[in-house]
């Protein structure tokens, strides 16, 4: 009986350790559509002259999710010029080298 028990409290223990994982997980992750509405509004947001600017602050900010999702895909979904792919990717890529202030 009493090694019965301590299975379950270990079990119990696991299982509630593997919901708290999944359960952080899922808050870390960022979607596409939340991505691409960032870099739209940073983009959007920027006084000419600083719009470039921002793709690279977006970029060294979000490197991480940008990664995991696609540079391609971020860019295709905010529905900003296909050229500024290139720019997104220099920025990812920088971000091993610096951070935003």
């Amino acid at each position: 009986m009493g090694s019965l028990f301590i299975l379950l409290i270990i079990l119990s223990f696991e299982f509630y350790l593997n919901v708290r994982a999944v359960t952080n997980f899922k808050k870390s992750i960022m979607t596409l559509n939340e991505l691409s509405q960032i870099l739209k509004e940073m983009y959007g947001e920027a006084s000419k002259g600083e719009k470039v600017t921002m793709i690279y602050l977006f970029g060294i900010k979000f490197h991480n999710e940008i990664k995991e999702i696609g540079v391609k895909e971020v860019v295709e979904q905010s529905g900003l010029r296909i050229s500024y792919q290139t720019e997104l990717a220099k920025a990812v890529k920088l971000a091993k080298y610096v951070t935003a202030k």
